[in-house]
């Protein structure tokens, strides 16, 4: 039997630590089993030990180098010419006071090109507590004042105008230079409306009235950066124009719809960590399991790319989770064949103590074992 195993980091386990401890289990159980063993990432944080981007890329022999100032305490690591640079943890959750502006993003894109880097990978969290929409980013490119647009506490401060924007649109891009961008978005997020960046903020816990006047200024400042960005880009009939209402237009709290004024591509990060890598492997398979965090309101990025190329293929697809909402009846409409939660009790109550990630290395060893029993076969 050929099986597919892809691991994601857990709370308190690195993503190349679950794929090994799912094999060394799986082979346990059937040893004559062939297994392709993958290190993958969802692009979501998790406790301890962040997105496990930095592992996927590190299988690839990457160096690994560490980054650390006033103001950028995230993770880099390069391979040759490209760069990760994983704002997942940094970048994550709602604004408040002592939140970082997004210039730091700009700095270290300017750090890149200086540095020789012709392909930047960024990796963006939903919906992210950037609050300026990229602004302090195209400040620090263009070496514009990032007082103007302040932030979410700071309603009155003045926006800028269109024409200050298509000049620093055009200023950006040429200290740019050659550099190819590419942003990772772990889940859809667009800037504005039911499904926008400020609704977001409000389910979790900023004040209506400022997610109502932070959506106002954001949708004002995107006309502008609209209506910029038109002069300074070719018209072409097959280019698809800027929009605010992209669905990823609000990743990063708005860096995604900056970043495509800037010219980068964005997709979901399991494009990367999946499709791009997996395919060979479950084209050839028996089974997928897959092993992810938790499961809210969406399917994982990278458990849904492994699920399009099993579905071409006709592989069954077994999801090991840490805890979430997902109930057997949906399972089938999802593309999925199993589903395994290793903490139930944790869904609505994550831990607190990081004794409690400590236990979870023995729980998935076992459920790893249990899966093995239930859908190995001869």
């Amino acid at each position: 039997m050929k099986v597919v195993l892809a691991g994601s980091a857990l709370p308190g386990i690195r993503a190349a630590q679950t794929t090994r401890i799912a094999a060394t289990a799986w082979e346990q159980m059937r040893p004559s089993d062939e297994i392709a063993s993958w290190v993958v990432s969802d692009g979501i944080s998790m406790p301890l030990v962040g997105s496990g981007l930095d592992d996927v890329l590190a299988t690839a022999q990457s160096r690994v180098e560490e980054r650390g100032s006033v103001d950028t305490r995230h993770f880099a690591l390069r391979t040759g010419n490209d760069v990760l640079l994983d704002y997942t943890t940094l970048l994550a959750g709602v604004p408040a006071e002592g939140s970082p502006s997004s210039a730091l993003v700009g700095h270290d894109l300017l750090w890149a090109v200086d540095s020789g880097v012709t392909h930047a990978i960024l990796a963006l969290p939903v919906p992210g507590s950037i609050d300026d929409m990229g602004y302090g980013l195209l400040a620090s490119l263009a070496r514009m004042q990032t007082h103007l647009l302040g932030s979410h506490s700071s309603q009155e401060s003045e926006l800028p105008a269109v024409p200050e924007l298509a000049t620093a649109l055009a200023q950006a891009k040429e200290r740019l230079g050659g550099l190819r961008i590419t942003l990772l978005a772990p889940s859809e997020q667009r800037l504005l409306g039911l499904s926008g960046v400020a609704r977001s903020w409000m389910q979790r816990g900023i004040e209506p009235a400022v997610a109502q006047a932070a959506e106002r200024r954001i949708g004002e400042l995107a006309s502008r950066v609209i209506e910029a960005s038109a002069h300074t880009r070719r018209t072409s009939l097959l280019a698809d124009e800027l929009t605010s209402r992209g669905i990823y237009a609000g990743i990063g709290g708005g860096l995604g719809f900056m970043f495509e004024a800037l010219g980068a591509s964005i997709f979901p990060v399991g494009d990367l960590t999946v499709r791009d890598r997996l395919t060979p492997d479950i084209s050839n398979a028996d089974l997928v399991v897959y092993i992810s965090g938790a499961i809210n309101d969406d399917l994982p990025s990278g458990l849904i790319s492994a699920l399009d190329q099993a579905k071409k293929v006709g592989v069954p697809v077994v999801v090991v989770y840490d805890s979430g909402a997902l109930r057997k009846g949906e399972l089938p409409s999802l593309g999925l064949n199993g589903a395994y939660e290793l903490r139930p009790d944790f869904a609505f109550e994550p831990p607190e103590a990081i004794d409690e990630f400590g236990r979870l290395q023995p729980i998935l060893f076992d459920m790893m074992t249990r899966v093995a029993r239930t859908w190995g076969w001869d």
